[in-house]
């Protein structure tokens, strides 16, 4: 009964460090994940107002919105949403029909007036890849109205990939 114990005790041993070490590999990935969309949302927030004074804006912004998005890795689609919740831009032509009024992610920015809040929600299966995390800010409008949103959505393809390498990584305690 010692030695069953003492190997439990030691396998319950090294799959606690297994488990730390795996959460700090997820925890090293994702705040810098993080920390990048929010990088990202700012500086589209901050050239809208140039953007929007070119001519035939809206395609301009659209290309832009899209090569900042191919070639970010992790982060799918990137958009700029007007106040009525409807797509204005964005990085994927596919979700110019989309309308992300009852989402939680812009209904949080709508009601709470700080421009500088990050807002984080996952949004429902209609609008995203289900698992995406999303993330936005509010644009401030006329007299610093509600404007809108600046979203990104963080892929979940990449952070499956991420749970995949180290859930199978060679085992550390193998020699």
């Amino acid at each position: 009964g010692f030695t069953q114990y003492e190997e439990y005790h030691r396998i319950d041993t090294q799959e606690h460090e297994r488990l730390a070490m795996q959460a700090e590999i997820v925890e090293k990935n994702l705040t810098p994940q993080l920390k990048l969309s929010k990088r990202v949302i700012d500086s589209i927030i901050d050239e809208l107002a140039a953007w929007q004074a070119q001519g035939d804006h809206l395609r301009r912004v659209n290309h832009s919105l899209k090569v900042i998005n191919d070639a970010l890795i992790g982060i799918r689609p990137i958009l700029v949403i007007g106040p009525d919740g409807q797509v204005v831009a964005g990085s994927d032509a596919g979700m110019a029909d989309e309308n992300f009024r009852q989402n939680d992610c812009f209904q949080k920015a709508m009601r709470l007036a700080d421009p500088q809040l990050l807002h984080v929600s996952a949004p429902p299966g209609n609008t995203a890849a289900p698992g995406t995390i999303s993330l936005c800010r509010r644009i401030s409008g006329f007299q610093g109205g509600f404007g809108g949103i600046v979203m990104v959505s963080l892929a979940p393809a990449y952070f499956s990939d991420l749970l995949d390498s180290i859930r199978y990584a060679r085992d550390v305690h193998s020699s």
